[in-house]
């Protein structure tokens, strides 16, 4: 009897320990946690989780720059100007303004507007023409912003290529050939450092939507591509991929689309996550929800923040930087939603073991006094 229990108790933790498997998930969970280690910041900047002005800052911003008599206005009125124009969606206005400007003050501030023109005309699908300005600015500072306009110009390009640039997915090769496609551009540092160069392409797509459209499909897509790195390369055995991330991505971008482009972003998201053991999309939509909510609310604080410094005649600027210098960071649902069920594994597993270790006891104490009181009617 006493061994039977024993062997039920067994059972009983093998039972607990199989069924809280799954659970646990412990590897991808962690791994999630490596990801943004290898990339601080970049799940903030994937779900919006990053500070950034406020469509009434942008309103007000350019309604006071307007206000400036154009004779007056400097080379930074002129900047801030076309940049509140484009914020708000008004790339031709914003092309017409650095347009002005560029006439005003031909030399001053000559790559400020190169960079802002060739942007603006990328983003109203003026791709040739955004092209020569955009290489005419890096000729002037190849090294600003940390060389980010060489992936700006790289991607534009291969847009060019393409028989329809407007065409979604971009990468129809999906990350092989996103990869392959940046490696040909940059040869020399690929031979030389490939870990390097295959993390300044990951800052430099960063850097973009960091600094542009944070919900461009192209450059979620393009950052998706390089984040889940194919299963086979050899120059990058040693460069972990960053899946749950790329994943995350590729569902952003298929929330700014619809139709087959949306189902095609939503596939590859299931695709990259097919090794992930015990993570699925579903999983990811359920902790990309949570995210995007935080991500919602932080954007909600930031425009009451700004209407109230506007109201109140503050220095906008000043308050915000003063305010949102920096990243806030997630906290992790995924992290701690591991922790929750890994607590609830092992307080099951202590409390039922615990039972089972005790009725065994009494089990044993039932046997021994049963024995005594056969050998003394006995006696």
């Amino acid at each position: 009897m006493v061994v039977a229990f024993i062997q039920l108790s067994l059972a009983s933790i093998l039972a607990i320990t199989v069924w809280a498997s799954p659970l646990g998930c412990l590897w991808d969970y962690d791994t999630l946690w490596q990801e943004r280690s290898r990339f601080p910041d970049l799940l903030e900047l994937i779900v919006g989780h990053t500070p950034r002005h406020s469509a009434d800052y942008y309103r007000w911003r350019m309604e006071a720059r307007s206000a400036i008599d154009p004779d007056r206005r400097t080379v930074a009125d002129y900047d801030d100007l076309a940049v509140a124009h484009e914020k708000l969606g008004e790339h031709e206005r914003a092309i017409e303004v650095i347009t002005e400007k560029i006439a005003r003050y031909p030399e001053s501030g000559r790559y400020e507007s190169e960079a802002n023109l060739g942007t603006f005309l990328v983003h109203a699908g003026r791709y040739e023409e955004g092209l020569t300005h955009l290489r005419s600015a890096i000729e002037i500072n190849p090294d600003a912003h940390f060389g980010r306009e060489r992936y700006q110009i790289w991607l534009v390009e291969y847009l060019c290529e393409q028989e329809d640039p407007s065409a979604l997915p971009v990468w129809p090769g999906g990350s092989q050939q996103c990869l392959d496609y940046f490696r040909t551009k940059q040869a020399k540092a690929w031979e030389a450092d490939p870990p390097q160069a295959y993390a300044d392409t990951v800052k430099g797509i960063a850097g973009m939507l960091r600094f542009g459209n944070p919900q461009s499909p192209v450059l979620l897509e393009t950052l998706a591509g390089l984040l889940a790195l194919p299963d086979y390369t050899p120059d990058l055995m040693d460069v972990e991929d960053s899946k749950q991330l790329a994943a995350r991505a590729l569902l952003v971008a298929s929330q700014q689309v619809d139709g087959s482009a949306r189902d095609a972003y939503r596939e590859r998201a299931d695709e990259v996550l097919l090794m992930q053991n015990g993570v699925d999309l579903t999983d990811i939509e359920r902790l990309l929800a949570t995210e995007q909510k935080a991500a919602a609310n932080l954007v909600a604080r930031i425009q009451h923040d700004e209407n109230t410094w506007i109201t109140d005649s503050a220095d906008v600027d000043e308050r915000f930087q003063a305010n949102y210098a920096e990243t806030p960071l997630l906290p992790s649902p995924a992290m701690a939603s591991l922790r929750t069920r890994r607590n609830a594994f092992w307080v099951g597993l202590f409390a039922i073991t615990g039972t089972l270790l005790a009725l065994a006891i009494a089990v044993v104490r039932r046997r021994k006094r049963k024995r005594l009181k056969a050998t003394s009617q006995t006696v």
